[in-house]
């Protein structure tokens, strides 16, 4: 981000990512305002979390706060499709997401995980897979922290393991995880996406930045992902618990083996993944495989895949 030629933005909803990503510009130095629609008795306790050079404009629409404005930033909870961002596309303001914003400020590699379900669970055993084997590990996204709240303790050896939403994914423009995956896609957001198409098209937007040196990570279990690999750009790789995969995670015998090509690498015995359960068996499979990618080895994964109880409130 060019903070010599973009001085000011508009930051719209001030929920944990756009507090985060307003505290971040401002500290860039942009003069920045959050605006958000509910009034200031309603969000005292998000407004002590402001960093001091944050301005906030509350109780009302962001359509009055437009002149001037370099871009704006736009919370995940707050729909795209609003009036005031088509009016901002009109008068050339670029709409960024928040993961966007962050993307361009994070150093090192990201690992990018979205799905219906099962997305929680992955990315904290993903990003426990990568701690047990010594990486310099940042978790982010819906999981808890927001990226662009823990991109200024990334370097170049980080790897950020990042929960991504198809909210987030809606205002994307050079988001370019090294590894994504789509961990599977039911029904979900119809109201938002307007139909299970458009609920689509935002997932599929994980990769669309991605080219040949970066890698798609798909479910191998989901006829629908056969069509969604033929708009990639990069190698795609599958994880599937009922077949057998060239590239990628499988289940051979009673052993979880990461397949690239003719290479195999058995990772552990099936009985060892302490998280129960068919669906949780598929979370296991894609971590391993992204874990694999990222060239972490079979001991650090075997370990973390035997001690990793699940995440709270998951079933």
């Amino acid at each position: 981000m060019d903070s010599q030629k973009l001085k000011k933005a508009l930051v719209v909803g001030m929920a944990r990512s756009g507090i985060a990503a307003a505290n971040l510009l401002a500290k860039e130095g942009y003069t920045v305002t959050i605006n958000d629609i509910k009034k200031e008795d309603e969000l005292k306790e998000q407004i002590e979390q402001l960093y001091h050079k944050v301005g906030y404009v509350l109780g009302c629409a962001p359509d009055s706060l437009l002149h001037g404005q370099d871009f704006i930033v736009v919370s995940p909870g707050v729909p795209t499709h609003l009036p005031f961002f088509q009016r901002a596309k009109d008068m050339g303001i670029p709409i960024l997401s928040e993961i966007e914003l962050g993307y361009r400020y994070t150093k090192g590699a990201i690992t990018a995980i979205t799905g219906t379900n099962g997305k929680t669970t992955t990315t904290a055993l993903l990003g426990e897979i990568m701690k047990k084997a010594g990486r310099e590990t940042i978790v982010a996204g819906n999981i808890g922290r927001a990226m662009t709240e823990c991109v200024s303790e990334t370097s170049i050896e980080s790897e950020m393991v990042l929960e991504v939403s198809s909210f987030q994914l809606e205002a994307i423009h050079d988001f370019r995880p090294k590894v994504s995956a789509i961990l599977n896609i039911t029904p979900d957001h119809l109201d938002r996406h307007g139909d299970m198409e458009g609920y689509i098209a935002a997932k599929k937007r994980i990769f669309e930045n991605q080219g040949e040196d970066d890698v798609l990570i798909l479910n191998g279990d989901q006829d629908i992902m056969k069509e969604i690999a033929k708009e990639a750009n990069c190698k795609v790789m599958y994880f599937s618990r009922t077949h057998d995969v060239r590239y990628g995670s499988c289940i051979k015998g009673d052993r979880i083996v990461f397949r690239d090509g003719g290479i195999d690498t058995v990772i552990a015995h099936r009985d060892e993944v302490c998280i129960r359960g068919e669906h949780n068996m598929e979370n296991a499979l894609a971590a391993v495989t992204m874990a694999c990618v990222r060239g972490v080895d079979a001991r650090s994964i075997r370990h973390t895949l035997a001690t990793f109880g699940g995440v709270e409130h998951r079933l």
